[in-house]
């Protein structure tokens, strides 16, 4: 079996009108990250900017009309890097993972290849009822990507990727992303890497072999968790819900990210091998700092 997903390409923070400013200048500005990409609105119904976190990036966007957590930020889509859409749609199929038609953006349509980029959302991993989106009439501009966020993938959602190279050439732009990195010496964190994302799981076997089946055949590191070869690993813990819980950062020094995050009155827990960033600081985000 050749494998389907490379590695973690972004992840995706969902945040409504009212916090969007305040928690893209927390990113931005409080931890000083550097920026992917500047906020934009090119597709109207989809407002997005992007903040680099070591070897990935956070898209922090606004659509759709429902949050699952309104007033509070949610760490809502894990994109993966792929085999490319041709080629994945067949193993999708061959593996008996259910998906939705690619969506190509910035035109809203499915089954098209996109200007920018293409998308192909899975169902299962976290919850998502795809039969909402099957039998739904709302197929226009704008009203796809309500039914999405707000219906078929309330929880969240795990999505292939794949960039048109005219638009984005992503070995370049890692390599940017790595150099502003380090440029800025990690914010004011000193942010290494995101080494992990915590995905929460109500039923933990089904959702293993779930994730199991779509990552095959990169095995599991330990039970639930997988690494790639770069990027964030993703681990499986239980959970009340079906959703991304948590990141885990790896830091330069634990001892100048916690005199940081207490000069602004950001810490909250604290053990000798980990921080957490007080969640009530980052508008209901949950970042784990490690060296």
């Amino acid at each position: 079996m050749q494998p389907l997903i490379r590695r973690v390409d972004h992840i995706m923070i969902r945040v409504n009108d009212a916090i969007y400013d305040q928690v893209f200048a927390l990113f931005a500005d409080t931890l000083q990250l550097p920026l992917a990409w500047d906020i934009h609105n090119f597709y109207p119904p989809f407002k997005a900017g992007g903040i680099v976190a070591g070897s990935i990036t956070m898209e922090i966007f606004r659509s759709g009309e429902q949050p699952l957590y309104p007033g509070q930020a949610q760490l809502y889509g894990i994109a993966l890097e792929s085999v490319p859409i041709v080629e994945a749609l067949a193993e999708l199929a061959r593996r008996d993972i259910p998906h939705l038609p690619p969506y190509a953006i910035p035109q809203g349509n499915l089954c098209n290849p996109g200007e920018f980029y293409t998308l192909i959302y899975v169902g299962e991993l976290l919850g998502g009822d795809l039969a909402r989106f099957f039998h739904s009439e709302q197929m226009k501009l704008g009203a796809i990507d309500n039914l999405i966020f707000d219906q078929v993938f309330r929880n969240g959602t795990v999505f292939l990727c794949e960039y048109n190279p005219t638009f984005w050439q992503i070995p370049q732009q890692r390599e940017k992303n790595k150099a502003q990195m380090q440029a800025a010496h990690g914010g004011s964190t000193g942010l290494v890497d995101v080494r992990e994302l915590i995905v929460g799981a109500t039923d933990l076997a089904k959702t293993r072999e779930q994730w199991q089946r779509l990552l095959a055949p990169l095995a599991p590191y330990s039970e639930g968790e997988w690494r790639f070869e770069s990027g964030p690993a993703l681990r499986l813990v239980p959970h009340e819900r079906d959703e991304i819980v948590a990141m885990t950062w790896q830091v330069a020094s634990l001892e100048r990210a916690h005199a940081f995050l207490q000069s602004k009155g950001m810490s909250d827990k604290k053990t000798a091998n980990q921080i957490t960033i007080a969640p009530e600081a980052l508008c209901g985000l949950e970042i784990r700092l490690v060296e």
